[in-house]
């Protein structure tokens, strides 16, 4: 679908007209109402993925195929799918088993190798379906499809038992344990059916015990299960043998498939029938967990590793836009009674009958062999996109969801069976099937924080990415040309039917109606496009980051009803910027507490003793402390403290003695006064160990935090890393009634982690745990945000909750990235100077000197900041930097020109990572990561303005002199790589004031602008 593009901003009141989905010249339809109505501010709890735990694919040897690996990344990437299950893993073409001339097995899994290699490399999971039979083990040769699976039972169980054995023993070595302890093994497939299993059912659970004992023989934790029959046979059987006879068994599996007649119909030649049963399929699956439940076993997993509306790869069903409803129908009606629900399958590359010599021939796939969308893709494409937060919803044809980041997704479908009784499905789905009117479609969804969004609605159903209409139209030829296969893909690419940009208003509902049609699926995205605590007030919410921009590893501390907060510095002087709040929401700077430049300023500590503050801080190899007597100072030079480590952590005993935390989790007493160690550091915790499995950037036990609450001690740390992947950094909690230990880690670790790598805020960790002047708790910590790394570490707040059993915890359904209740705390307003005249008698606090704080080398005056040059590049001239707050901004400056300096604006990461626009001698200069070069020659005097304009990371760069207009030069940049991950050094972009060279530079009339979004 193209889209079409509304530029309207819509402002939604009640008794507002709002746009329908229809394109011109349809007819309005007739018919009712269909009302969903949601509550912004009531949940239902997380968001079940049961639908895109796992995915079919036809047999192992088709895995090895170029197109097939490409088409499952792509529906990997797209669905979100993290397993796979597939027929043919043993089969004699993947040359696992053979043996010699005296009947001694012979193993091989290079074959193998290559295709759960791949798997890995896309992030995806083998379901290891364990079949058929090698030929050399099988007891027969009885076969089933056009490739040959052998479904006999083997000749020697023993040798079946070695092979098992063999198998999960390679994967152990090649892929380790905590892999393999992910993975499900499944033994068989369909026993029941005499087509998959020349055995009996005592045949199969023989069987079945080899293989679950051989795999458990290798680590007990590996997940063993079956029966994988079809029609959800033989489960109280398997369950009842297993217990009987001491047989390890972790799940269930078995298939369903929505038609009334038949099975194993390769060609679709039986006629087959879509089952009218309302619950259809779906009850079988409640069924099944009924029967768990009611066992000897009953909390077996239950994985249903196959169904569809048809067991046939000949069903036309397949191809039809009905399809993705029906899909949509029958996982809502399913709910929580399955563990996943394995959809067969996710592509035409499917060759159970031979190779398919036509490109729509109802094939199970989600694609074509030629890789065109099929409506069902798109219904998984929908689920993929749903928010982690499902929100409290009555329709029964509808999921509607928020995510991290406060964004909404309504995903709702009509399904209607149009089928006539006396028509099969080969015949009827075949057809130029139009859609009837269903009426009208209202969606109601009140209480969303006020805001602006962009709304975006995409569909699938008759003619609308229904890809086999499109075919019908061209004449239904038998094979599609290149052209025919682009035009096909093209008119059927997902993109939204339209976008519309909406405000929403306190108090005022989001309403949207559409039109509706027989087998329609809508998918409805609301996408916040502020971040700003403005956009909620009065709304009683709140939404992060508190403090927007680079404020990394976040210390806070209470007195009274005020807070007072404090971060790294690293390489930026003055040091140690003191921000003030009474809401936790709304900063303001105080002052600096450094100013003598000591090195790279990590991890502070901020605290109060016996009305004295505190601040702790490793820089330079080293550990320090600063003073004073008021949180406004003045602070007193850094004291070294001569001791090692990082990341120090204040705390008081019950005896009223004083310790410092280091990341090693060693600890350290401290004199009376603060002011110097009394001993020697004393190891205390180890850590919480982080899963092998998860993808972490080290394990970097850092940030340590403590408070003391009743009889215990909470030590908050961070582990994970505080960069790397996503998914890296976490905080973790222990608590002790002794500092000396043991500890005891805490039974809801991580606190806070990304685990979701289409979060918003990622790498979440160094948190400070803190009670409230109303005796609420809360953390503080610091994250990255998704598409604007090189902001830095902002800090985000979020609620904590004590648990009846003494531990901490994130309330359930909080989530960093949406609205979340604002503290019952007194109201304060925020000062985030930004634009600066430079005239007054002393630098403000928003600006930083790079590497130094030299006061002998600017000076304030009420006609501007002078600024002596220094150095010969911008990298070595110790730029004057402001941290932007926003995703997007203009800066601009006033420059006069003295002596033959060099003045420029940048944009700065580190002294290799800066770029900008420059003026010297009358030329303005551009400046791309140390390519300097004219981009205007003699275009200016030595009086000048500059400007850079950032939008979501592309950099424009201008000029202008006095009374002039604006004039852009040739370069931009892409400052998106500006960032830790890419360059190191913790550091983020600012915006940079230069003055190199000789002379000096005065600068006048900063100017800072946000853009539209945060």
């Amino acid at each position: 679908m193209k889209i079409r593009s509304l530029s309207l901003v819509v402002m939604l009141s009640f008794g507002s007209m709002v746009l329908n989905a229809q394109k011109p010249g349809q007819d309005r339809p007739a018919g009712g109402e269909r009302v969903i109505h949601i509550d912004f501010s009531k949940t239902a709890g997380r968001l079940n993925t049961m639908f895109n735990e796992c995915v079919g694919a036809g047999r192992a040897a088709e895995g090895l195929r170029a197109d097939w690996q490409q088409q499952l990344a792509y529906v990997r990437k797209e669905c979100g799918f993290r397993y796979i299950r597939m027929h043919g893993l043993l089969t004699d073409e993947m040359a696992v088993y053979s043996e010699d001339k005296n009947g001694k097995p012979q193993y091989n899994f290079m074959y193998v190798d290559v295709l759960f290699d791949f798997l890995h490399s896309i992030g995806m999971k083998p379901f290891v379906e364990l079949g058929f039979m090698p030929a050399r083990l099988a007891s027969g040769s009885k076969t089933i499809f056009w490739w040959r699976g052998n479904v006999t039972p083997p000749k020697d169980y023993e040798k079946w038992a070695g092979l098992m054995r063999s198998l999960v023993e390679h994967f152990t070595e090649r892929y380790g344990a905590e892999e393999v302890k992910t993975w499900y093994f499944e033994v068989w497939n369909e026993p029941n059916l005499d087509g998959f299993w020349a055995g009996t059912q005592q045949d199969y659970f023989k069987l079945y015990s080899y293989s679950a004992r051989a795999i458990k023989s290798v680590n007990p934790s590996y997940r063993v299960g079956g029966p994988a029959t079809a029609g959800a046979a033989w489960e109280p059987e398997l369950i009842a043998y297993c217990h009987n006879n001491n047989v390890p068994l972790d799940f269930i599996s078995t298939h369903a498939y929505g038609v009334r007649q038949g099975f194993l119909d390769e060609f679709g030649n039986t006629g087959t029938v879509l089952d009218k049963n309302p619950m259809s399929l779906s009850g079988d699956v409640l069924q099944s967990h009924k029967e768990i439940g009611e066992s000897a076993i009953p909390s077996l997993e239950l994985h249903y590793t196959e169904w569809s509306a048809s067991y046939t790869p000949a069903d036309p069903i397949h191809d039809s836009y009905h399809e993705a409803a029906y899909v949509l129908q029958k996982l809502k009606q399913v709910g929580n009674a399955a563990n996943s629900m394995s959809y067969w399958v996710f592509t035409d590359i499917f060759e159970e009958p031979g190779p398919r010599f036509t490109p729509f021939h109802g094939g199970f796939g989600m694609l074509t062999i030629q890789g065109i969308n099929k409506p069902v893709f798109y219904a998984y494409k929908f689920l993929n996109q749903l928010g982690n937060i499902e929100l409290a919803n009555n329709d029964p044809s509808s999921w509607v969801c928020r995510d991290s980041s406060g964004n909404v997704q309504a995903l709702i479908w009509d399904f209607t069976i149009t089928q006539p009784d006396s028509t099969n499905n080969q015949d009827y789905y075949i057809r130029d099937l139009p859609a009837r009117s269903k009426g009208r479609l209202k969606v109601s969804i009140d209480k969303a924080p006020a805001g602006i969004y962009a709304l975006e609605v995409y569909k699938t159903g008759y003619r609308c990415n229904d890809a086999y209409s499109t075919y019908l139209s061209l004449g239904r030829p038998v094979q599609l040309n290149k052209k025919e296969v682009e035009q096909i893909k093209d008119q059927n690419d997902g993109s939204p039917l339209y976008k519309e940009i909406v405000t929403i208003k306190d108090g005022i509902p989001f309403v949207k109606e559409l039109a509706l049609r027989e087998n329609d699926v809508y998918f409805l995205k609301l996408i916040k496009l502020t971040q700003s605590r403005t956009a909620v007030k009065g709304s009683g919410f709140y939404e992060n980051p508190v403090l927007a921009g680079d404020h990394p590893d976040p210390s806070i501390l209470r007195d009274g009803d005020d807070y007072y907060m404090v971060h790294s510095s690293f390489e930026y002087y003055p040091g140690l910027l003191i921000w003030h709040s009474k809401d936790l929401l709304n900063w303001t700077p105080v002052t600096n507490a450094l100013y003598k430049y000591v090195g790279s300023v990590y991890a502070p500590d901020l605290v109060k003793y016996k009305n004295k503050y505190y601040i702790y801080f490793p820089a330079g190899g080293t550990n320090y402390v600063v003073t004073a007597d008021s949180i406004n100072g003045k602070w007193t030079d850094p004291v070294d403290l001569k001791i090692g480590n990082i990341d120090p952590g204040h705390i008081v005993d019950e005896h009223g003695k004083r310790y410092l935390f280091f990341s090693s989790g060693g600890f350290v007493p401290l004199s009376d006064d603060g002011l110097s160690v009394a001993g020697e550091i004393k190891s205390s915790y180890d850590g919480w160990p982080v899963p092998r499995e998860w993808s972490i950037e080290c394990f970097c036990l850092e940030g340590p935090k403590l408070v003391k609450r009743g009889e215990y001690y909470y030590l908050t740390v961070a582990e994970g890393g505080t960069a790397g992947p996503a998914t890296g950094h976490m905080v973790i909690s222990a608590r002790s009634k002794s500092l000396w230990g043991p500890w005891e880690n805490s039974p809801y670790n991580p606190i806070i982690r990304t685990t979701n790598s289409s979060d918003t805020w990622r790498s979440k960790g160094h948190g400070t745990l803190f009670e409230d002047a109303k005796g609420k708790w809360w953390m503080v910590f610091h994250a990255y945000e998704k598409g604007f790394y090189n902001m830095g570490r902002q800090t985000l707040l979020l609620p904590v909750e004590w648990t009846k059993e003494g531990w901490y915890k994130i309330p359930d359904g909080i989530e960093a990235g949406q609205p979340i209740k604002k503290p019952e705390l007194a109201v304060s307003t925020s000062d985030l100077a930004g634009s600066d005249k430079f005239d007054g008698s002393y630098l403000k606090p928003q600006w930083k000197f790079f590497r130094e704080y030299d006061t002998g080398r600017f000076r304030s005056t009420e006609n501007g900041l002078i600024v002596k040059a220094k150095g010969n590049a911008i990298g070595n001239s110790s730029p004057l930097l402001f941290l932007p707050s926003d995703h997007s901004y203009i800066a601009e400056v006033e420059l006069v020109i003295e002596g033959g300096a060099t003045g420029g604006l940048v944009v700065f990461y580190n002294e290799r990572a800066v770029s900008g626009i420059l003026t010297k001698d009358g030329d303005i200069l551009a400046n791309l990561n140390g390519w300097q070069y004219p981009a205007e020659k003699k275009a200016v005097t030595h009086h000048v303005f500059l400007r850079v304009r950032n939008v979501d990371n592309i950099v424009d760069l201008y000029y202008r002199a006095e009374g002039d207009k604006w004039n852009k030069i040739e370069s931009s940049l892409d400052i998106s790589g500006f960032n830790h991950n890419a360059l190191g050094g913790f550091m983020a972009v600012r915006i940079g004031l230069c003055s190199i060279g000789e002379g000096a530079v005065t600068f006048k009339n900063f100017v800072y602008k946000p853009l539209a979004g945060r």
